[in-house]
């Protein structure tokens, strides 16, 4: 539940915004939500422990690395 404090303040200052710039806010708080922790905890996890090969894990490393890794200084 969010705080009234915090709700006045956040709609305060996104008055004194200009549109663009609420517009990313609302999309940053949107992200922040969707990408909220709702996965497994490890002991659960632990069960896949092994089932991947160590070829198949260093290729799969180093295709995040290649194509994750990568910042977008425009993207904002």
């Amino acid at each position: 539940m969010i705080s009234l404090e915090i709700k006045k303040k956040l709609i305060e200052d996104l008055s004194n915004l200009p549109f663009d710039s609420q517009k990313k806010v609302q999309e940053f708080a949107h992200a922040l939500l969707i990408t909220q922790s709702r996965g497994k905890s490890g002991k659960e996890m632990v069960k896949f422990s092994g089932i991947m090969s160590n070829d198949d894990a260093g290729e799969l490393k180093r295709i995040i690395e290649s194509g994750c890794e990568k910042v977008d200084l425009n993207e904002w």
